[in-house]
């Protein structure tokens, strides 16, 4: 991995350069020059490269919906009877079927 220092030249003999990732943000200007197997020298080509921070969205949990509590009546404790049926009472003396 290629650390960048300013005004220092970086040589290698292969095209690709792995960058290191820990560039501060800003603008930074690359100067390319090549040299080919018989030492000619290219013409210096400079590119403007613009490093950004990147903006990370803070996870933002959804609401929590309260709906309030559904009224329900209180349960009334009150057993509902129906009234008793009225049963004469017999003498014990008397017969249940008295013979005519």
């Amino acid at each position: 991995m290629t650390v960048f220092t300013l005004q220092k030249a970086i040589i290698t003999d292969t095209p690709i350069i792995k960058v290191d990732a820990g560039l501060k943000a800003g603008s930074y200007r690359f100067q390319l020059v090549v040299i080919d197997n018989e030492g000619n020298v290219s013409i210096p080509d400079e590119r403007q490269v613009e490093i950004v921070q990147p903006q990370l969205n803070p996870i933002i949990d959804p609401p929590i919906l309260v709906r309030p509590p559904i009224f329900r009546p209180p349960i009334d404790p009150t057993i509902v009877v129906s009234p008793p049926i009225f049963r004469p009472r017999i003498p014990i003396n008397q017969p249940r079927n008295p013979i005519l």
